[in-house]
């Protein structure tokens, strides 16, 4: 499956320096913008500075965490059971603390800081939202392909029917927010309950 993720820049605390993902490579910069490091150059979802100035990249295989001069720190996998599933899509909220994916069989937001270790808060029940087809027929989880998280991560937006449908869930209290019809990616939605933008 083609991999299509947007261009990011996101600039690091204190704006001392920035990372950036352009044609599947990410590259930690300087303030003035001269590429320094390369660090990945897989098939990249999404790229963050987290507030403690660490960089959070997501790929095909789960997360990716270096330090602010770009150091490996660590690398989580997308797992169900002893099987490593490559995600559809995935996104991050703004601070990079948790992130939305897609898989074969599931939509779920793993928390990455916090913790002991990186874990699944919330996993999408497609037939209790109603998210269905046209014809009225529950969606299978491996044709919703496009999804975006808000910027404080409180919120998913997921988008179904062929790009056509979508629908805004808020993850702590596991309620949808708003629904709707759109030719227009979830990702360029802004816009859900009060203020809240999902444009990131």
């Amino acid at each position: 499956m083609a991999i299509r993720s947007p261009p990011r820049l996101a600039w690091a605390p204190g704006d001392s320096g920035l990372v950036s993902y352009r044609d599947r490579l990410v590259q930690l910069h300087d303030a003035n913008g001269r590429a320094t490091r390369e660090l990945a150059s897989e098939r990249i979802y999404d790229v963050r500075f987290r507030d403690d100035g660490r960089i959070i990249a997501l790929d095909d295989r789960g997360s990716i965490t270096f330090k602010r001069a770009g150091e490996l720190v660590e690398q989580t996998h997308f797992r169900l059971g002893d099987l490593v599933r490559s995600p559809h899509a995935a996104r991050m909220s703004a601070n990079g603390e948790r992130y939305v994916a897609v898989t074969e069989r599931d939509v779920f937001v793993v928390q990455l800081i916090g913790g002991e270790k990186p874990e699944r808060i919330w996993t999408l029940h497609a037939k209790s939202y109603g998210i269905t087809s046209e014809s009225g027929a529950t969606i299978e989880v491996r044709k919703l392909k496009s999804v975006q998280m808000s910027p404080d991560g409180r919120l998913v937006a997921i988008g179904y029917g062929g790009g056509r449908s979508w629908i805004v869930i808020e993850i702590e209290s596991d309620q949808f927010l708003q629904r709707g019809g759109s030719k227009r990616d979830p990702s360029k939605i802004v816009g859900s309950a009060g203020s809240q933008q999902l444009v990131p």
